[in-house]
């Protein structure tokens, strides 16, 4: 890929779930799940982003970059420099913003757009389907929940830092086109925060109307008791959340 692309700057393969000897783990619901999030980003999320250039995360565990894409500046600015710059936060005396301190647990996700960003270079990010590699999943509650606290709270503040620094996409080396086909991704990902944003109320509405119109409706089938049924659920959903 680095060699026959000379505007690679990063690269990823498919990282897909161990499903240990004819998929026994998938009897626990926590690997079924996450086996079939690692596939939707494969066959969906990671293809999509490829075709514009920038994968909003070569994850850690399976990518390789070019240095000449990650190097800084000669000012010390550049992809290492904010790669670096949540190590810098945990030094004795530092400060940080909430912010910035959630935004720098991911900073894979950092570096990749500073990669595609960086100003007067024309650096893009690849897919590479046909590199694939196993990995552990959390296989309990307690190691799952860790992992996606981190997860989230990078993700989602890491994508609102790249739609806050979308300018960055005009001071890079991409020639126009390629900036307009960047702009409409960063409009992509701009509802896709939004439906992130406003997900948990979506899912709440969406079952709140669902069993509201099946359990109170004229053909109640729990013979009249249909609205304290509909309330029990109602609080044990909301007492979840």
């Amino acid at each position: 890929m680095f060699e026959k692309q000379e505007n690679v700057g990063g690269a990823c393969g498919e990282i897909y779930a161990d499903t240990g000897s004819w998929g026994k783990y998938l009897w626990n619901p926590l690997v079924a799940g996450q086996n079939f999030e690692y596939k939707m980003s494969n066959i969906l999320d990671k293809p999509f982003e490829s075709v514009f250039g920038l994968i909003s995360v070569l994850p850690g565990a399976f990518s390789a970059y070019r240095y000449a894409a990650v190097a800084n500046h000669a000012d010390g600015t550049g992809p290492l420099a904010s790669y670096f710059h949540g190590e810098m936060m945990n030094l004795p005396g530092a400060s940080a913003s909430i912010f910035d301190r959630n935004k720098f647990l991911a900073e894979d996700r950092i570096l990749a757009f500073e990669i595609v960003t960086k100003k007067n270079a024309k650096w893009r990010l690849q897919y590479v389907k046909s590199a694939k590699a196993g990995t552990d999943v959390p296989a309990t509650v307690p190691e799952f929940i860790s992992q996606r606290r981190r997860w989230l709270n990078g993700s989602y503040f890491a994508s609102l830092y790249s739609l806050v620094c979308f300018w960055k996409i005009w001071t890079s080396g991409h020639n126009f086109f390629r900036k307009i086909c960047l702009m409409v991704l960063m409009v992509y990902n701009l509802i896709s925060t939004i439906f992130s944003t406003l997900s948990l109320s979506s899912f709440y509405l969406a079952f709140y109307f669902l069993i509201d119109s099946s359990i109170k409706g004229t053909r109640d089938p729990f013979g009249g008791a249909g609205d304290e049924i509909f309330q029990v659920f109602n609080k044990v959903y909301i007492a979840l959340m």
